[in-house]
């Protein structure tokens, strides 16, 4: 995950025993590690200033471990539980107004908003699929789904019209074979997505992207 102004990437790394988030500079210099827990951190976003980020904890309760929805400074000062108690929270992505972070969880289709203080969650917007992703700037919604037994849609939606209950996709693409872990760019013009051959196995998936008008599906990696 890139910054704001595109200077540094969030990512996580197990270079020390488990998923812990780092950043660097965009150049891959000046690597630091902003988290220190025994649970897997993943889906880091930044702050639109750039300062801070937001990220889910996968922690197994049941093992005195935690689990929720966090935020650090990017000095990996002030980390601070905003929500707790779901190992289901997942892919926050924080508005560029800051106004609020908004995130899946604990249900397909539901998305979920927060202050950034923690305060005011509430339910969002409602969805009628699973949800893969959010845009960066919270206000479109990425969903797949099987066609048939050869061939996977993804329906990229405005949020605004989930809101009024108009959920009428803004672009729908149909590719051959399956899709998964499919992911808005960063600067959320573009799909990502690993694409499977029907019957294939490992090894044979191909990286895709496509525009947000559903057209120029394209392959920029093969073979994993």
């Amino acid at each position: 995950m890139f910054s704001p102004d595109g200077s540094e990437i969030a990512f996580i790394s197990e270079r020390d025993g488990n998923g812990e988030i780092y950043i660097m500079d965009a150049d891959g210099k000046r690597q630091t590690r902003l988290t220190h827990s025994p649970e897997y951190e993943v889906s880091p976003c930044f702050s639109p200033s750039g300062k801070r980020l937001v990220f889910v904890r996968c922690g197994d309760p049941s093992q005195g471990k935690r689990s929720g929805l966090f935020v650090i400074n990017t000095t990996g000062a002030k980390e601070r539980l905003l929500l707790s108690g779901n190992r289901d929270w997942a892919s926050p992505v924080w508005p560029h107004d800051g106004n609020r972070i908004l995130f899946l969880g604990n249900s397909p289709g539901l998305i979920w908003s927060i202050l950034p203080d923690g305060s005011g969650r509430n339910l969002y917007a409602m969805v009628r699929r699973s949800v893969d992703g959010l845009a960066p700037n919270g206000d479109r919604v990425l969903t797949t789904l099987e066609v048939d037994a050869e061939h996977y849609g993804i329906y990229v939606y405005s949020l605004r019209c989930v809101l009024k209950a108009e959920p009428l996709p803004v672009a729908v693409a149909f590719v051959d074979g399956r899709v998964e872990k499919a992911r808005f760019s960063r600067r959320g013009d573009k799909v990502v997505f690993l694409r499977e051959k029907t019957g294939g196995r490992g090894g044979t998936g191909t990286i895709c992207v496509l525009d947000l008008d559903g057209g120029n599906v394209r392959a920029i990696g093969k073979n994993y």
